[in-house]
């Protein structure tokens, strides 16, 4: 028993690693691209660069684990069942019980490293990858700006000198081009023939220039002046970090929950994502379970259709945990209520599995 136990086991291990190893390289690749394709402006450096690939790794755990898992799982059984292993296990004696007894254990292994990636992982990486985000923006803001290169002053603040000179307390321009797109509602562009930037307050001036405003609907208004003073603002950027509830640690979320109105919408979105901390990992094991009874419906030998079979069912596991979730986010029904009711359907649709596997006389007790 012990031998069978520990074959298994190492079994559904070994394909487990594989594919959360091919998940978490391409998920990883996938969105490391898009983040870096973002912060590229802000020129990071390749320390800074490996630093947030390696947050994105983190933050895609929670992801990449139970999916690795229930695949890993599908696969490794899906040997058992069409190499014959299954039929000569059966035909020695072994039960369903003695398959649970391996899964079980590795169902409590992987919730027990869900729960933790989920709870401390997901939330420490977003945070840092916003932190450095900002950092970025920050630092680049108070450097030196180049004549005749474009530069970021913010996030979606751009300017062009011709030429700029450091005084004691701001930076002296001239030939200003200067774009303001922070705004969804209206573009900001400005030419001048000088101006100045105060680095420490933020505070960006022009004269002898031209303002030219465009609106959403195209409309287009120019504004001549003799000076012009405006502000960017960049450390409120910062700020925001600790207010977003993807973000934030339990305690915060707890703070952020007492301080809000509960009959608002925020209040929801924040309590749901405080329940979601709690209760994500509980998927691992509806995952594992399943993974384990599909191979019992799947009639085809072909690994590419056991893949692409297991990527539809996790896809559709996927949209209706999103499906409660979101409900729960807009206060129609409690987070904690909308949770229970999910994983009792969950649980009710592997029970239903294996009682049509069982009566199916595919698996001996």
């Amino acid at each position: 028993m012990k031998i069978f136990f520990k074959y298994i086991l190492k079994e559904i291990i070994y394909y487990t690693l594989i594919f959360w190893s091919i998940f978490c390289v391409k998920v990883s690749l996938i969105k490391g691209v898009l983040v870096i394709e973002e912060l590229i402006d802000l020129n990071p450096s390749l320390e800074t660069t490996l630093k947030v690939l390696i947050l994105i790794f983190f933050q895609l755990i929670p992801f990449t684990l139970p999916l690795g898992s229930f695949m890993g799982i599908l696969f490794a059984i899906h040997r058992f069942v069409f190499e014959k292993e299954m039929l000569g296990f059966l035909s020695l004696g072994f039960s369903l019980q003695d398959f649970i007894k391996p899964l079980t254990v590795f169902s409590a292994i992987i919730f027990f490293l869900t729960f933790l990636s989920h709870f401390f992982l997901l939330p420490y990486a977003k945070r840092h990858q916003k932190l450095t985000k900002m950092e970025l923006i920050k630092a680049q803001s108070y450097q030196e700006i180049q004549p005749k290169k474009p530069f970021l002053l913010s996030e979606k603040c751009l300017i062009y000198v011709t030429n700029s000179q450091k005084k004691e307390n701001y930076l002296e321009l001239k030939g200003i081009f200067f774009m303001d797109y922070s705004q969804p509602q209206k573009k900001i562009f400005f030419l001048s023939q000088g101006g100045g930037l105060f680095l420490d307050k933020g505070i960006l001036f022009f004269y002898n220039g031209f303002g030219f405003f465009l609106e959403k609907d195209k409309d287009l208004k120019v504004l001549k002046f003799e000076k012009y003073f405006t502000k960017i603002v960049i450390s409120s950027s910062l700020e925001r970090l600790y207010f977003t509830r993807g973000e934030q640690t339990i305690s915060e979320l707890k703070q952020e929950l007492k301080r809000l109105d509960k009959n608002s919408k925020n209040y929801f979105k924040y309590l749901t994502e405080y329940y979601q901390r709690f209760c994500y990992a509980f998927s691992v094991i509806f995952l594992i379970f399943s993974a384990f009874l599909l191979n019992f419906y799947l009639k085809s030998s072909h690994k590419f259709w056991t893949f692409l079979f297991g990527i539809i069912f996790y896809l559709l596991y996927y949209l209706l945990y999103n499906f409660f979730v979101s409900i729960s986010e807009t206060g129609r029904i409690h987070p904690l209520i909308s949770f229970l009711i999910f994983y009792t359907f969950l649980t009710f649709l592997v029970l239903l599995k294996f009682f049509f596997i069982k009566k199916r006389g595919l698996i001996n007790l």
